[in-house]
């Protein structure tokens, strides 16, 4: 009875997203960031790729609904979706701004840390309190969502950069005194770029933040939201979704 109650239940929800949003006939358009963030999703050859794209495309499927991802600078995918030019984004962090124009699922789709990385041979130490770190600089991505923790550090100059190349290099020179880094992408990344003697992560990570897919307000999308979370969440539970983990964070 259980059973067959969820089953009508997800019927009405399918059939008023397509009564009611407003690119009902065409694929649903989702933003996903331009660079790669292994392994999340990154770029291969020019094919998209990655641990939450599969996941994605597999709960999309279960729900009958076809979709289009669109490589878009991180910046502009938030715009995209708050101007409504896109149907959605892949591994947004929960904020109250963004919450103004997301409609966001219950459940998450990945989780990620964040942590402090520094010069190899560094005297940077970090004990898990955010009020002791006495850094000049911090050095992040453009884009990233730290102002949480930076409002728990005393003063530090903030510089951004669009590039993980030029962060490890300013590292690497001691131009700057700690990077705020992703960790598993950014590990990923050390390795790939050829850092991994020089660039080391100081433990412990310093929060474990979850990511969602991210709907924009658009008619229709906060009851997909629902849709979306409740397939996800029975998704987690299949041997697909363990093996798509095994996958890529095996590597």
């Amino acid at each position: 009875m259980k059973f067959i109650s969820y089953l009508v239940l997800r019927v009405l929800i399918i059939s008023f997203i397509f009564i009611s949003v407003e690119v009902s006939a065409d694929p649903l358009v989702i933003g996903v960031e331009d660079k790669d963030w292994h392994p999340h999703y990154f770029w291969q050859d020019g094919k998209l790729d990655g641990a939450d794209i599969e996941v994605v495309k597999a709960v999309f499927q279960r729900l009958d609904v076809e979709i289009e991802f669109k490589a878009l600078p991180w910046k502009r995918l938030l715009k995209e979706i708050e101007l409504k030019k896109i149907d959605g984004g892949v591994d947004l962090s929960f904020t109250k701004e963004r919450a103004g124009f997301v409609f966001y699922p219950d459940e998450h789709l990945s989780e990620e840390g964040k942590a402090f990385y520094v010069k190899k041979g560094s005297n940077f130490k970090f004990s898990g309190n955010l009020k002791e770190v006495n850094v000049k600089n911090i050095v992040l991505m453009r884009g990233y969502n730290w102002a949480e923790i930076l409002k728990e550090i005393r003063d530090p100059e903030v510089l951004r950069y669009d590039q993980y190349s030029q962060i490890f290099e300013l590292l690497v020179l001691g131009r700057v005194d700690v990077f705020g880094g992703y960790t598993t992408p950014t590990d990923a990344l050390i390795k790939k770029m050829g850092y991994a003697d020089k660039i080391v992560m100081v433990s412990p990570p310093i929060t474990v933040d979850k990511h969602y897919f991210g709907f924009a307000k658009k008619p229709g999308l906060k009851e997909f939201a629902k849709a979306f979370s409740v397939e996800l969440k029975k998704f987690k539970q299949t041997e697909e979704y363990k093996a798509i983990i095994d996958r890529f964070y095996s590597e």
